[in-house]
Order: structure tokens, then sequence, then C-alpha cells
């Protein structure tokens, strides 16, 4: 362990492990270790330099991600986590609801040099295939039965369960990518919409609501798609219309700053002059001559 890593598992928490050098199927499959976690109450890991790649299915209840301190998330039932090796993570199980996952373990390059270089949380909203998490319960519970067989049938076995694991893991890669670009187009949809209504009363909440994306996910689908934070590109837009309409109509201070959402006229001629670096009525005359 390294400096800051944390491993914290308390009375209640319960998990099993599939290392490569207990079942040769998973080396074959460049695998390193997978493993079954019912977690509740005192859970608590944390890796500031992973030297290996980590991919986490929520099967049940929730975890709570740090991402970038003190920013969090949820990683909820159906969620899937790949973290790339050299990221670092700071997990804990909801005290709530508790957390139960399945998760792997992967070396860097060999057979997953397709592995995200950035980490990604996939939604299960937005997941290509449904219940992988499920399906990886079953077979490491398939190999812990097979667990002390030494019989020709038995290695056989685990061959077959290793393979399913590693088609599983490729078959979400692969399709990684999709879910990435159908993230960012739902994200430029919600956009398209606050600029065909700039003045609507729109915040982080009801954008997360309509989206179905937690504060923390929107802001880095926002940080990936436009380069800033929610709140920005809002103003940003909102801007936008407030240069076209000085522009080309002849309308009131007062009307255009109703038009892109702010009821006192002083609040958008401060938060005009801020963006553009001259006042609404200042821009209205340089355009003009």
């Amino acid at each position: 362990m390294q400096n800051g890593d944390i491993i914290q598992l308390g009375q209640r928490c319960v998990e099993h492990y599939l290392a490569d050098d207990e079942f040769a199927a998973l080396k074959s499959w460049q695998i390193y270790m997978g493993g079954l976690s019912v977690l509740e109450g005192d859970y608590h890991v944390a890796r500031t330099l992973p030297q290996q790649h980590l991919v986490v299915f929520t099967v049940k209840g929730r975890g709570v991600w740090h991402a970038d301190y003190p920013e969090f998330d949820y990683i909820n039932t159906g969620d899937a986590l790949f973290i790339p090796a050299g990221s670092p993570f700071n997990f804990k199980a909801c005290l709530h609801q508790g957390w139960q996952t399945v998760w792997f373990i992967l070396p860097a390059g060999g057979f997953w040099q397709s592995f995200p270089q950035q980490i990604k949380l996939i939604r299960s909203s937005t997941a290509i295939y449904d219940d992988v998490g499920q399906q990886c319960v079953k077979i490491l519970q398939g190999m812990l039965q097979e667990r002390f067989a030494d019989d020709v049938l038995s290695q056989q076995m685990h061959q077959t369960y290793a393979q399913q694991i590693y088609i599983l893991l490729k078959r979400q890669l692969q399709q990684l990518d999709e879910v990435v670009d159908l993230n960012v187009k739902r994200v430029q949809a919600l956009f398209r919409q606050v600029a065909l209504q700039p003045e609507q009363k729109w915040t982080v909440e009801r954008m997360c609501q309509q989206c179905n994306y937690s504060r923390a996910h929107l802001f880095r689908l926002c940080q990936q798609t436009f380069a800033c934070s929610p709140l920005q590109k809002i103003t940003q837009i909102r801007m936008q219309k407030a240069g076209l309409l000085l522009k080309t109509t002849q309308l009131s201070i007062q009307q255009i700053a109703d038009l892109v959402g702010y009821d006192n006229p002083f609040n958008f001629s401060t938060r005009f002059k801020q963006w553009m670096k001259v006042s609404p009525s200042q821009y209205r005359g340089l355009v003009e001559n």
C-alpha cells in the first residue's frame, strides 16, 4: 500500500475473492482478480495510485464515490464504473442502503489495451446491455462452488467461467464509446432546449431531474462536452441570445432581460457586462455605429 491508501472493512462487510494465483483460468484470460462484496456500515477503500484497472458493477444498493474531493457521486444499482490504472479512487458504502458489488481487477495493457484512459461511470439508464453485473455474480458464484475441485471437468468449467467474464467485460468496453456518445448527445439536447427557452428558470436541480443525472455526473459531462460548468453554459446561452436581441431589435433592456431569464434588469446588465466587457446599452451603441 502507498501513503494515502485506505482499506477499512467493518464487521458487517463480507467479501469473496478469486485470484489468478488460485484459478489458472483467470490468468489465461488476464484477469488478476474478481470479487463479490456485500458492504454495510463501516466500509472505506481508497487508492492513490493503483497499478491495475478496476471495474465495479453495483448489484444492489449504492456506493459513494469521491472522484474529486469534495465532489462525490453515487454508484447506484445497475451502474458500472471503469477506473484505469493510475487513477486515484475513494469508495464508501451508503450507510442507509448498503452496497453489493461485483468487481474485477485487470492488468494494464495486454488484453485490456482498449480500457478507457479516463474514469467512466455508466448509468444503468444508458447501458446498452442490461444486468451485466448480475451475470458476473452468477459466474463468480459458479467458480466459488468449483473452488476446491481439481478434476479435468472442473478445470474446463473454470476456463468456461473465465472466458464468459472476459467476453462480458470486453463487450462492455467495446460499447463504452457508444454509451459515452449517448451521454454527450443527451446533454447536448438538454442545452438545445435551454437555448430555445432561455427565459425558463433553469437550475442544476431541474436539469439533473430532466436527464436523470446526479449533479456530479452532469458537471463532468458539461466539462467533457463544453469545457465549462452547467451554470456557465446557461449563462453563455443567455448572453448570446441577449446580444442577438440587442443587435436585431429595439426591445428595452428590461424586455430583453425578461426574455433571457432575468427578473431584475440590473442583475442582467451586471452579468452581461461581465460576459461581454461592455454594458447592454454600450453593446447596442457599438453595433449601431
